[in-house]
């Protein structure tokens, strides 16, 4: 791939910045920052992914973060929608497993897999967080429009 002038493949790549910090911000203060802009460019994924191929049914989420209670409590409140904690933290292993399944042919496709994997517990949105986060991302996305003719 090239890279011409801060663009990838066509689009141009993001810088992270904090917005609105002040001498009274402590370091959990950017920590929840940086949480919370990782999930809103998430959010702004999964909203070009569903001009695609529509509303998800679901959203499930694992791996390392899907540890940390805050992490998913935000996502959960960005999306609006609940979150779905998997069991396993090894999701790779259970796709190897699951296509060893499909090869031997106890499972007849991959698509079926989405119907077994094992689900830890459901993280609920808070809505009235949901509407905050629906007025910061409207100035995410604004802000980082503003600001990417600043970035080469």
């Amino acid at each position: 791939m090239s890279t011409v002038k801060g663009r990838l493949c066509g689009i141009r790549r993001q810088r992270a910045l904090f917005y609105g910090l002040t001498i009274a911000h402590r370091k959990q203060h950017l920590v929840r920052a940086v949480l919370e802009g990782i999930a809103l460019n998430l959010y702004q994924i999964g909203l070009s992914l569903e001009k695609l191929a529509g509303t998800p049914k679901r959203i499930t989420v694992n791996g390392g973060l899907s540890k940390s209670e805050i992490w998913v409590q935000i996502l959960a409140d960005v999306f609006g929608r609940e979150i779905h904690l998997s069991e396993s933290h090894h999701s790779a292993a259970w796709g190897a497993a699951w296509t060893a399944l499909v090869g031997i042919g106890y499972v007849k496709s991959f698509a079926a897999i989405k119907d077994h994997i094992p689900i830890r517990r459901i993280v609920k949105p808070n809505m009235q967080h949901h509407e905050k986060y629906r007025g910061i991302y409207i100035k995410y996305t604004g802000l980082g429009e503003r600001m990417s003719d600043f970035y080469e």
